[in-house]
């Protein structure tokens, strides 16, 4: 087919035309199917670039941008608030510690590396001493009392540990690694191994309200002076204003080898119910009285 005239809007020019060109001019519906093709492959070719871009800034070590809707990542431990305050008294303690990676369970995860106030945590096979700042915080303010009666290093089989409570489907403090499991308490004047010296049912505990201050009825008459130790250890801690509950042999047989400390936590407060784990009991009363302090010696010192 030859040249065609222009149309009477174009005067004086000629446009030469293909067969084929004066088909699709002339098929309305395989002018719309070329549309529709050419948007395909349009589609494609863009899907192809963006595809090539995510590549590209991979090999660079660069992260694609995210997709819509994607959520920032959490700020660090460390700048979250509320959790400032307990990394900072560890640091005024002087505590060797880390921050731990985020932890299931755990609202400020830390690794106690050394020293804590003067405390060295021992572990039982190869666990290492991970908990809530909280805990760290408890023992580190707690270090007088132990050492008052001769305890400067604390045999543990457990402090975080994701798991239920015996024979429970509830969670146990140790999941929020507010809890530590004390097997033996060592030092200058030899090891208080629980199983070995803790004298049960010498002394008033399970009744005992600690908002009373009755440490001379809760440490009772032990026959031993490793057994009085363990005593005065456990009764100062359930007085301690940083602890919410302890549990010993006193308690129950699952507790006959181990003292279970559990740290009261924030923001709880001082001598609430902690509702976040049910480990947690009634936690200790008002500050126990000077004079109750006074006879049981210092180490059992005011909070």
């Amino acid at each position: 087919m030859g040249a065609l005239a222009s149309p009477a809007w174009l005067p004086g020019s000629r446009v030469t035309l293909k067969p084929r060109s004066v088909a699709i001019l002339l098929d309305p519906g395989r002018r719309r199917r070329r549309r529709r093709l050419r948007k395909a492959a349009g589609l494609v070719l863009g899907g192809g670039v963006l595809f090539a871009l995510g590549v590209v800034s991979r090999r660079e070590g660069q992260q694609p941008l995210p997709p819509p809707g994607a959520h920032e990542a959490p700020a660090s431990i460390s700048e979250a608030p509320g959790r400032r305050g307990c990394l900072h008294d560890l640091e005024q303690m002087r505590v060797s510690f880390q921050v731990a990676a985020p932890t299931r369970g755990v609202e400020t995860p830390v690794e106690v590396t050394g020293s804590l106030a003067g405390l060295t945590l021992v572990p039982r096979g190869r666990r290492v001493a991970l908990m809530d700042c909280q805990l760290a915080r408890a023992l580190a303010q707690a270090a007088p009392l132990f050492r008052g009666v001769g305890v400067d290093r604390l045999y543990f089989s457990a402090a975080y540990d994701y798991r239920n409570r015996r024979r429970s489907k509830v969670l146990s403090a140790h999941a929020g690694g507010l809890a530590i499991d004390v097997h033996e308490f060592g030092g200058p004047q030899g090891t208080l191994n629980v199983t070995r010296d803790f004298e049960s049912g010498v002394g008033r505990w399970k009744e005992l309200d600690p908002a009373r201050g009755d440490v001379d009825g809760c440490i009772g008459h032990p026959r031993t002076q490793a057994g009085r130790r363990l005593r005065e250890l456990a009764c100062g801690l359930k007085h301690h204003r940083r602890f919410g509950v302890i549990i010993t042999p006193d308690d129950d047989t699952d507790h006959r080898d181990h003292l279970h400390l559990e740290a009261l936590p924030e923001p709880a407060g001082d001598h609430a119910i902690l509702q976040r784990l049910p480990d947690a009991l009634v936690a200790a009363g008002p500050p126990l009285p000077r004079s109750a302090a006074a006879r049981c010696g210092s180490h059992l010192a005011l909070r």
